[in-house]
């Protein structure tokens, strides 16, 4: 299994056990805390605290990028389609390709033997 076969896995595992988007920031708590529909918590990011402005920083921004994870599983279902799709593309295009070079050799083949 390949890497984009793994991830395809853990995002469906995701999808199928974990609270179903949109997220956002909380009302309550939204410098450090991600809400689902209803106002269901989904996490806080302020849970390591030591007191540093580094920490509170990394807090403040994992909560948005945290927020943002269902909808990010939909660009990346959106984008496995769109690679799928442009696979797909260049396999018939090959193919056709193939079928082209083969009848311009047939065509050169039947010119010679009637010279």
């Amino acid at each position: 299994m390949g890497d984009l076969d793994k991830l395809d896995k853990t995002i469906a595992d995701w999808r199928e056990h974990g609270t179903p988007g949109p997220w956002g920031l909380s009302r309550r708590n939204p410098q450090s805390s991600v809400d689902g529909m209803n106002d269901r918590s989904i996490c806080s990011t302020g849970g390591y605290q030591d007191g540093t402005e580094k920490a509170f920083k990394e807090n403040i921004a994992n909560a948005p990028f945290i927020a943002a994870a269902p909808a990010m599983a939909d660009e990346i279902d959106r984008l496995n389609a769109l690679v799928f799709e442009l696979a797909t593309r260049r396999d018939n295009l090959a193919h056709r390709l193939n079928k082209f070079h083969a009848d311009l050799e047939a065509v050169i083949g039947e010119k010679e033997r009637c010279t």
